[in-house]
């Protein structure tokens, strides 16, 4: 995680294991968002009642973690 990234997992209580949930989903499913001037992704997960949300980068020893979020709305027409 960047610093930025830690704090805000932090802040929101966001637990590792959510943002690892999060990652892995998107690698599997192909399902993310990028960035057109960054590169970064931009991937979400609803594995129950709570989507989080995880902007991060791949790097040559992983991922980077830039950001993190949650929310309980659905958002209707899926999610990327």
């Amino acid at each position: 995680c960047t610093e930025a990234g830690a704090a805000a997992m932090e802040e929101r209580r966001i637990l590792t294991s959510d943002v690892q949930k999060v990652l892995l989903q998107a690698e599997k499913s192909g399902k993310h968002l990028v960035h057109g001037e960054t590169g970064r992704f931009l991937a979400s997960f609803r594995p129950a009642v709570v989507t989080y949300w995880v902007k991060y980068e791949q790097t040559d020893e992983g991922y980077l973690v830039h950001n993190t979020w949650c929310h309980r709305m659905k958002i209707q027409g899926g999610q990327p």
